[in-house]
């Protein structure tokens, strides 16, 4: 099995890792801190599950590089490029943030999940607020993984 972490925060990357590595051990956890290579690694890494962030930038930040422009809904981006390319891999998207966009075009998570739900099916399996100092995001991701049919062992603990 393997599961790509696309995300640009290196402590939630780190966590999402330990998460991961404790549900599903024997999985290959491939990661991404950008747009660009998480689609590109989506696409043709065929992971069979993606963690995914929503709002990250556009390129990797390195060297010189400065990530380009923030892509706010970049994790929306991926899931349609998924859809498009009818790929059979399933997502989550894992974000610390309670709101996007601004003024009219401000959406709650709770907005962004049902929108999200409609538009992708079953490639999305939910969303998830994440909280560094606080592990409910751990439980919110093993019921999610459960419920699309992912072994986790029983033992786990958030």
């Amino acid at each position: 099995m393997k599961v790509l972490v696309v995300d640009d925060d290196p402590n939630k990357v780190k966590q999402l890792q330990t998460c991961v590595n404790e549900l599903l051990p024997t999985a290959e956890v491939v990661q991404c801190r950008s747009y660009q290579s998480g689609l590109k690694a989506a696409l043709f890494g065929k992971p069979d599950l993606i963690i995914l962030d929503m709002t990250m930038p556009n390129y990797d930040v390195g060297g010189k590089e400065t990530g380009g422009r923030e892509r706010r809904y970049a994790g929306q981006q991926i899931l349609r490029q998924l859809k498009r390319k009818t790929a059979e891999t399933r997502a989550v998207v894992v974000t610390q943030f309670e709101q996007f966009g601004e003024g009219d075009q401000l959406v709650t998570l709770e907005e962004l999940s049902r929108n999200l739900s409609q538009e992708f099916g079953e490639i999305f399996l939910g969303t998830i607020f994440y909280q560094a100092g606080d592990k409910h995001w751990r439980d919110e991701i093993k019921h999610l993984l459960e419920r699309a049919g992912f072994r986790v062992p029983s033992e786990f603990e958030a």
